[in-house]
């Protein structure tokens, strides 16, 4: 049996999922795709990468670019509703 919590770094519970067995792989992976979703995004981008080396998987390289492209478009998105404020401000300070 397998500890979850056990695991101090990602490098650690990856190599635990590498080594699993095919029963306790599911468990683990499922715990890992948790942690995943709350981590910040290059620290999403590095755990998938790693994992991708791992298992050398083509989801987990579609995944990383899936995210690449989010963070894309929320940076670009965030970038235009900056304008916007600013260019309404101006507006605002013309009157």
């Amino acid at each position: 049996m397998f500890n979850i919590y056990a695991y101090a770094n990602i490098d650690d519970e990856i190599d635990a999922i590498k080594n699993a067995s095919t029963k306790d792989k599911f468990k683990l992976m499922n715990s890992f795709k948790k942690k995943i979703i709350k981590m910040r995004d290059n620290e999403r981008i590095l755990a998938i990468k790693k994992l991708a080396i791992m298992s050398k998987s083509k989801n987990s390289s579609h995944t990383l670019k899936i995210i690449k492209n989010n963070i894309k478009k929320r940076d670009m998105q965030g970038h235009i509703e900056n304008q916007v404020e600013d260019h309404i401000a101006n507006e605002k300070n013309d009157k």
